[in-house]
C-alpha cells in the first residue's frame, strides 16, 4: 500500500513540474514574440529610458540638432550653417551631416573641385530639406554649379516617388557667390501652406530659399 501511494505521489510532482516548465516556455515565447514585433516596426531592442527610437528621429526629434557643432565642418561652413538655421527657425529641417561620399556618390563633386564644403540632409528618407554650400577651388565654380544644377533636375525627374515633396523639389535652386556654390532645397513643415494647393507650395518654398540665399550672400561678402 505504501508503494502505491509512494508512486502516486511521484507522479503528482512529475505533472507539477512539467506544468510548470510549459507555462515558463509560454512566457519566453511572449518575450520573443515581442522583440520581433520591435524590430519589425524599427525599434530596437535595447532602447532605454530617454534613449531615442527610430520614429523619434527626424524633424522636431532627436536629430534636430545633429549639425550643431557637428565637428566635421570647418569654422566658416559651421558659421554659415548656423546663420541659415537661425534665419529658418523651427523651418530648418535637415538634420544629418552629409559625408563627402555621399559628395561624390550622390551628387557627383570631387575633392578636386572644392576646398571646403557644408552639407546637411535629412535624417528619415520620407523628407527632403537639404542644405549644401561648396567652396569651389579655383576656376572650379561654374563646374561645380552646373552638377549641382545637373542633380537638382534629376531630382525633378524623381521626385514622384513621394508627391508630398514635389512642391520643395520644384522651388529647390542652385546659386553662387564668386568662388561659393548653394544648392538650397529647404521649408520645413508646408502642412498649412499645402491647404492652397501646390503652387503656394512652391511659391512659399522658394521664399525660404531666397531668403537663404541672401543670408549666405551676406555672410560670404
Amino acid at each position: 500500500m505504501k508503494k502505491w501511494i509512494m508512486m502516486l505521489c511521484v507522479g503528482i510532482l512529475a505533472l507539477g513540474l512539467t506544468a510548470c516548465g510549459n507555462r515558463k516556455d509560454a512566457d519566453t515565447g511572449s518575450e520573443s514574440g515581442g522583440s520581433s514585433l520591435q524590430e519589425s516596426m524599427g525599434v530596437q531592442g535595447n532602447v532605454g529610458a530617454g534613449e531615442s527610437t527610430v520614429e523619434d528621429i527626424g524633424p522636431g526629434g532627436a536629430g534636430e540638432d545633429v549639425g550643431e557643432d557637428a565637428g566635421g565642418w570647418s569654422e566658416e561652413m559651421q558659421s554659415l550653417r548656423d546663420a541659415v538655421a537661425a534665419e529658418l527657425g523651427d523651418d530648418y529641417w535637415p538634420n544629418m551631416e552629409m559625408p563627402a561620399e555621399i559628395l561624390k556618390s550622390q551628387y557627383g563633386l570631387t575633392e578636386d573641385m572644392y576646398e571646403d564644403y557644408m552639407g546637411e540632409m535629412p535624417m528619415m528618407s520620407a523628407h527632403v530639406d537639404t542644405l549644401l554650400i561648396v567652396k569651389a577651388k579655383e576656376g572650379q565654380a561654374d563646374e561645380v554649379k552646373g552638377i549641382l544644377e545637373d542633380y537638382r533636375i534629376n531630382l525633378l525627374k524623381d521626385s514622384m516617388q513621394y508627391p508630398m515633396n514635389m512642391g520643395k523639389v520644384q522651388a529647390s535652386k542652385v546659386d553662387s557667390e564668386g568662388d561659393y556654390v548653394y544648392f538650397v532645397l529647404l521649408g520645413g513643415d508646408v502642412t498649412e501652406v499645402a491647404e492652397k494647393g501646390d503652387e503656394a507650395v512652391i511659391a512659399y518654398c522658394r521664399e525660404q530659399n531666397e531668403r537663404v540665399i541672401d543670408i549666405l550672400v551676406q555672410q560670404v561678402a
